[in-house]
């Protein structure tokens, strides 16, 4: 779409194609968002349940973490929410660009 930042974008785009390989049992998902998203398929959907899917994936590791799950606290794990957490950003970022652009579209 026309009003979002292509920088945001792309290191949106990056950081869920890392954190898709990492996430390997997962990682068709993110590569399927990544490829819907970046063919501008539906994007601002898209980029919706992407926001709501990094939140459900943070908060189980939470969870797993909180009953000491085996692998939660290792390197990698930190390392993956990190990615997450700013992947999260990113994603807002893009979100409120796709709204004002959506918005400011005239009917």
């Amino acid at each position: 779409m026309a009003g979002t930042d292509q920088r945001v974008l792309w290191a949106a785009l990056g950081l869920a194609a890392l954190a898709g390989a990492i996430h390997a049992y997962l990682g068709a998902l993110y590569f399927a968002g990544l490829a819907f998203i970046g063919m501008d398929w539906k994007r601002y959907f898209w980029i919706r349940v992407g926001i709501v899917w990094v939140v459900l994936l943070i908060v189980a590791w939470a969870l797993a973490e909180a009953i000491d799950f085996p692998g939660t606290r290792e390197p990698l794990a930190y390392a993956d929410k990190a990615i997450e957490v700013t992947l999260l950003g990113l994603g807002l970022v893009i979100y409120r660009q796709e709204k004002a652009a959506r918005e400011a579209k005239p009917p």
